[in-house]
């Protein structure tokens, strides 16, 4: 029979952003005689009152008193002091050792207090403390304490605390590595695994700037025979840097898309006249003024490594993904009789929250009704975006027009006057022109084909110079036609607008966290390597919301997902010895590029030559959407399904049409696996139809194997990617064991429970709602699918759904 064992308490948080390999402690199991504890303390997103940022210097002070409840009365004994510290708010590593005596109280309190050294006259200074009682360090199991630290009643940032502890009595130890293995180090129970310490190392180096806080869980399983293998699993969650990164980027370039408009518009004031564009210019200087506030808004939230489930309503950081986390699963297939390792396999995959827009609460449904074609916001909007997507081929133009001969550049500058949105901003400016002006243009544009049949210019000047001229006025058009459009819309049209925006901020965070996740895990896969040599990744997303009560977050979602194909990745070799990093975004609003910068020792390993000039590839979306709540159940009772149906049925011909033109082709000398594929593509069909009527949770899971099979960037996403995410995930991780790696499935079950019981993602619910808890209710539980229910005593009780 399949066993699982439960290694040591491995959760570990932040030292890998140091660089430095995480260490596992054994936890407190009594109290008797004296107890000699090591605290290793992370304190992060500390309040620089002095502002000296990278050269802040930090100590802590541990203090103890037998006051359950201290006051100013209290008495407090000094416990032990941290070495000072330098490198900035956050974070700071500190260690301490200390004894507990036998005459401190059980329910005795811990002070922690941090000092910031003045930087003037070196005096030390309090700028946080926090009280924790000594009860709750010895029933802790994870031997992780997470506080927040204050300042008078604010809050200025957070302690991690990491414990070691030794129990003492009389001088002799009562608790041994080898009397106890259970709680030792993982290095001295399963030699085995530090043949992965060097790719890990690396993984850490290529990200260190992008990963950041981990939780780390270890877990053994014993094999029915034949097999005479045992599997070490570690299971790992990250916390990715995309999710405050990208958003002010992101809104940066926004800005200087409005900067640059701003500057045609000025210059239609001083050629054509004041009055031809003095609306529209103030209407740009309006958009700019909002991006930059709202950039204000989102550095106040940027500080935190990722945006919580209870964020999500919260408008400054509504450009922010909700609780996007990176999730691997390594596997090591063990020999038992002779503890080698035979395999080891990593599958990465990534969490994240609707990217919808939670703060507006969906009164008027979602995008897709908002946007639709029927509405005139909508209208608006489909023809904006037409004008954006012919303003970006003139500012290409205009940027390289010296790289063209006359004819080729008249030839693209009359393909794009003729566009049906160009041809009516022309015309819409003409009457707004003097008619000295109106024949000045109509000369150029006579030029232009003039130009095309090689006549002479007459007096407009050279070939090139009427071209230009040309290009010009056209990127003046659009322009000023797009202020327009933004000018007369009103004010739900531009709440429209920014909804769409924000919407998109969270889909393009989440989508290069998914890349970076790939770059990170699958460097050397055969299958990533045939992607970026498409230069086509796919990237599937998984959404387990409701079309009834969730309609409005399924809509947004699916219309930001048509735009994931406009985003493009531009990988840039770098010779610093830093990590991957987010350089730059550009080209919004419409095909955004966003530019990594690998270090050298990854770009080396990809399959593909980076080089000076880098290596651009595109997204390709995959949105799959089934509900599996109790609000799903109504859904179908009500007959609300037909918005789950279409996205469904349109990206499985996506998928099917990925497959036969990118996926096939790089892999003709496999037909065993080609042929299994097609029997679930075949098999995925029959039960899209099982959809239509009932809950069928085999779609999503049958899904999800194809998607690993053809080298999907997964993601899996609920409202707020922790509840029925984690759900989905656990069972995922027991589907990879059995379809991979010889698991029994009739074995799963006990697995699946320690997998939501004590592995990373019952953690995660701690990290958004502070407390372990999965949001569901006992009617919940009862309406969801079977293997999406969470085990007894880890839901309810107080969480409230989120």
């Amino acid at each position: 029979m399949s066993s699982l064992t439960l290694s040591p308490v491995l959760v570990c948080r932040g030292s890998t952003l140091l660089g430095r390999e995480p260490s596992f402690y054994s936890r407190v199991m009594s109290y008797s005689g004296k107890m000699r504890c090591q605290f290793s303390l992370e304190f992060s997103d500390l309040y620089d009152i002095f502002e000296c940022g990278d050269t802040l210097q930090t100590f802590a002070v541990v203090k103890v008193t037998n006051d359950k409840l201290p006051d100013e009365k209290s008495s407090w004994a000094l416990l032990g002091r941290t070495r000072q510290n330098q490198g900035g708010t956050s974070p700071q590593f500190h260690k301490t050792e200390f004894e507990i005596s036998e005459v401190v109280n059980k329910s005795g309190t811990i002070l922690i207090e941090v000092y910031a050294l003045h930087p003037a006259n070196r005096m030390p200074v309090c700028v946080g403390w926090s009280k924790i009682n000594l009860k709750s360090i010895m029933d802790t199991r994870d031997n992780i304490i997470i506080r927040q630290l204050h300042c008078g009643f604010n809050q200025c940032g957070t302690v991690v605390i990491f414990l070691k502890t030794k129990m003492e009595s009389r001088g002799e130890s009562q608790l041994s590595p080898d009397s106890d293995p259970e709680y030792c180090s993982i290095a001295d129970i399963l030699p085995q695994m530090k043949m992965s310490r060097r790719d890990d190392d690396f993984k850490m180096t290529i990200c260190k700037d992008i990963l950041g806080t981990v939780i780390r869980q270890r877990y053994h399983l014993n094999l029915r025979p034949p097999f005479t293998c045992s599997l070490h699993l570690c299971e790992e969650m990250y916390e990715i840097g995309t999710s405050f990164t990208i958003p002010p980027l992101y809104l940066r370039s926004l800005i200087v898309r409005q900067e640059r408009n701003r500057a045609v518009l000025e210059t239609m004031c001083k050629d054509l006249g004041r009055e031809v564009a003095q609306e529209q210019l103030l209407s740009v200087h309006s958009r700019m003024k909002f991006y930059k506030s709202e950039l204000q808004e989102l550095a106040k939230s940027s500080k935190c490594g990722f945006k919580k489930s209870e964020w999500k309503t919260h408008k400054e950081c509504k450009w922010a993904p909700v609780n996007l986390h990176a999730t691997s699963l390594e596997v090591d297939t063990v020999e038992s009789s002779t503890q080698q390792s035979v395999s080891r396999m990593v599958y990465s995959l990534c969490s994240v929250g609707a990217m919808a827009a939670h703060w507006d609460k969906f009164r008027n449904g979602g995008l897709t009704s908002l946007l639709s074609s029927k509405t005139t916001e909508g209208a608006m909007f489909a023809q904006r975006e037409l004008l954006y997507r012919a303003l970006q081929k003139v500012e290409h133009l205009l940027d390289n027009c010296d790289k063209f001969t006359p004819k080729g550049i008249a030839s693209k500058i009359l393909d794009v006057s003729k566009e049906p949105s160009v041809k009516e901003a022309l015309n819409d400016l003409q009457k707004r022109l003097s008619r000295e002006k109106q024949l000045e243009i109509i000369n150029w544009m006579a030029d232009l084909e003039r130009i095309m049949v090689k006549v002479a210019i007459t007096s407009q000047g050279d070939p090139l110079s009427v071209c230009q001229r040309c290009c010009q006025h056209l990127e003046r058009a659009v322009v000023w036609k797009i202020a327009c459009l933004e000018c007369e819309g009103e004010e739900s049209f531009l709440g429209t607008l920014v909804r769409y925006e924000a919407c998109f901020s969270q889909l393009v965070s989440a989508a290069v966290a998914g890349i970076i996740t790939a770059l990170c895990f699958r460097f050397n896969e055969r299958e990533f390597g045939n992607q970026l040599k498409s230069g086509v990744i796919p990237v599937m997303f998984e959404s387990l919301l409701s079309t009834h009560g969730e309609g409005g977050m399924v809509e947004d979602m699916y219309h930001v997902m048509g735009y994931l194909g406009d985003i493009n990745i531009r990988m840039e070799r770098s010779e610093g010895e830093e990590g991957v990093s987010i350089t730059r975004v550009t080209g919004p609003p419409f095909d955004l590029t966003v530019t990594l910068s690998l270090p050298a020792i990854l770009a080396d390993r990809l399959p593909v030559a980076i080089g000076t000039v880098g290596k651009e590839v595109k997204l390709l979306p995959l949105f799959f959407s089934h509900g599996v709540n109790e609000q799903q159940t109504i859904a179908y009772k009500m007959m609300e399904t037909s918005l789950q149906d279409r996205i469904c049925e349109e990206f499985l011909g996506s998928l099917q049409d990925y497959i036969n033109q990118y996926y096939l082709p790089h892999n003709p000398s496999n037909p065993q696996g080609i042929e299994a594929l097609e029997e679930k593509m075949k098999k995925l069909q029959s039960l899209f139809k099982v959809t239509k009527r009932n809950k069928c949770p085999e779609f999503i899971v049958l899904a999800e194997q194809i998607g690993r099979d053809i080298g999907c960037v997964r993601f899996t996403s609920c409202k707020s990617g922790k509840d029925r995410t984690s759900m989905s995930l656990t069972y995922e991780y027991c589907d990879i064991l059995c379809n991979n790696h010889n698991f029994e499935r009739g074995d799963i079950d006990p697995v699946l429970e320690q997998f939501r019981r004590d592995g990373t993602r019952y953690y995660n619910t701690f990290k958004n709602i502070g407390m372990y808890k999965y949001c569901f209710n006992k009617l919940q539980c009862k309406m969801l699918p079977t293997i999406y229910r969470p085990p007894p005593g880890t839901f309810g009780d107080g969480a409230q759904q989120t």
